[in-house]
Order: structure tokens, then sequence, then C-alpha cells
């Protein structure tokens, strides 16, 4: 069978997820995705379960697919760029995002992109008000808001982008520290 999942299929699905670990819950996955392979919602929650599970070449391989099934599927296309971000692979993370900085401008995840990239070059000053406004503006994904929150509390005091401060953290420092910090919930 090949298509799309259906709705109440799916619902059902997310809500065993929830309450079963990242292992169990690819293997819970496992006979949806065999009866709808191309549906890129089901793409995207196994790279996401693969990801919380540490299996970041999985994970990755899977928002991929989700992504080149769906190109629109912008959670997904966000959440590849961020797991290449995080990964320290912010070029990538980048060329992945492109398509959401057509977005209004205040959308949220363009919002994200846009403090992500001034993260990248350690502009922490620029970063931190557009990480704020993206969480400000994002009212469907709480779990995308604490990310953001994390890598904000992940800059020490003094690193707001202070040209006197000494020695700003590194990106790679605060992606580190933020991925580790974290549960990965995409």
């Amino acid at each position: 069978m090949h298509g799309q999942c259906p709705q109440d299929e799916l619902l059902e699905a997310v809500a065993t997820l929830g309450r079963i670990g990242p292992r169990a819950g690819i293997e819970a996955l496992g006979p949806l995705r065999a009866r709808y392979p191309e549906d890129a919602r089901l793409l995207f929650l196994e790279g996401s379960l693969l990801a919380a599970d540490g299996d970041f070449a999985a994970a990755r391989a899977q928002m991929a697919r989700a992504v080149e099934v769906a190109p629109d599927f912008r959670i997904a296309r966000f959440q590849l760029g961020f797991l290449d971000y995080t990964s320290g692979d912010a070029g990538s993370a980048i060329a992945v995002w492109q398509p959401l900085r057509d977005a209004d401008a205040g959308d949220p995840l363009r919002l994200f992109v846009e403090g992500l990239d001034h993260f990248a070059r350690d502009d922490f000053a620029a970063a931190i008000p557009l990480l704020r406004q993206g969480i400000e503006a994002n009212r469907d994904n709480p779990p995308l808001n604490a990310d953001m929150q994390r890598l904000i509390d992940a800059v020490p005091p003094g690193d707001g982008g202070d040209p006197a401060d000494d020695e700003p953290a590194s990106l790679a420092q605060l992606a580190l520290r933020q991925s580790a910090a974290r549960s990965t919930r995409h």
C-alpha cells in the first residue's frame, strides 16, 4: 500500500510514541512505515526518533528523504537543517534552510533561521533577538521553542556580542553544549 497514512492512524501512532522511548518508538513505527513508505510525515517522525536515539546519520537520511518527498514540509526542512547545524555543519544547514527564507518576515521558522545564521558567525547580539522573536511567534511547536531557548541560554554571560568580550564561545562549543543538554524532540 502506498500514499498517506490516514490521519487517525498517524495521531494514534504519535500518542503511542509519546509514551515510549525512541528505540521502542522506532520499532512501533515500523508497520506504518512499511505500509506507507513514502509518507513524509512518517519519514520525519522516524528521523526524529532516530535522532533522539542518537543515530544521527540515519536520522539525517530519513529527514532528508522526508524533505525530498515533500519539499514544502517546513518543519521537516527546518529540523533537517537544525540536525546539520547542531552536528557542526552550518553550511549544509544554511543550504537546507534556503527555502524557509522566503516566508513572511514574522514567520517563526524564518526568524529561527536568520537567528541561527547570525549564531553561526558568533554574532550573538543579532542572533539572540531573532531567536527570541521566533519563540514569541511560534505557537505551534513548544519543543522547538525549548531548543531555541537552550541555545540562547548556552551563550555565556558577557558573550552577547559585545566586542569587549575577551573570548566568545564558538558556535561549535555552544551547539555541542546545546545538543548534549537536550533530549532531541524533532
